[in-house]
């Protein structure tokens, strides 16, 4: 290996040495890539991606424009300076684009098909006994009333 590493000159890895993650991970992509049906989306993936390359950067401008307005509402209503309003200002908007992104990425998710949902057994409610019991009716409740 070369010790010239703060010359600015590339360093050289010996052959000999045991391949980095990086390269474990590239080789792993692009053996994903090549097999058919693997590495490909499915239909819903793909129709969530559509929804969230829209609804992103529209939540963040929304949620920008809210931020900017709650902050400089609260920085004019608590401040006197104009730095603490300014900064009130960009805390919110921060505090906005965060929380606008958040609720637009859960707003891009969708409920799967009745009774599609994923579950770790064939027969959700079947399979696990202590899950359900039967039902009976009450027994009768004798009258707690007291007598005179």
């Amino acid at each position: 290996m070369a010790d010239n590493v703060g010359s600015g000159e590339s360093i050289e890895v010996q052959a000999d040495e045991p391949p980095g993650i990086t390269s474990l991970v590239e080789e792993r992509a692009n053996e994903a890539r090549s097999q058919p049906g693997i590495g490909t989306e499915s239909p819903s993936q793909v129709r969530m991606h559509r929804r969230l390359r829209g609804r992103l950067p529209l939540g963040g401008f929304l949620g920008a424009i809210a931020g900017v307005m709650l902050g400089a509402l609260v920085g004019f209503l608590f401040f006197d300076r104009s730095a603490a309003i300014l900064t009130s200002i960009l805390a919110a908007t921060v505090f906005g684009v965060g929380v606008g992104m958040l609720v637009a990425g859960y707003s891009s998710l969708e409920s799967p098909d009745p009774g599609a949902e994923p579950s770790d057994t064939a027969r959700p409610v079947a399979d696990r006994p202590e899950a359900v019991r039967e039902e009976h009716p009450d027994p009768p409740v004798p009258n707690q009333m007291p007598e005179d």
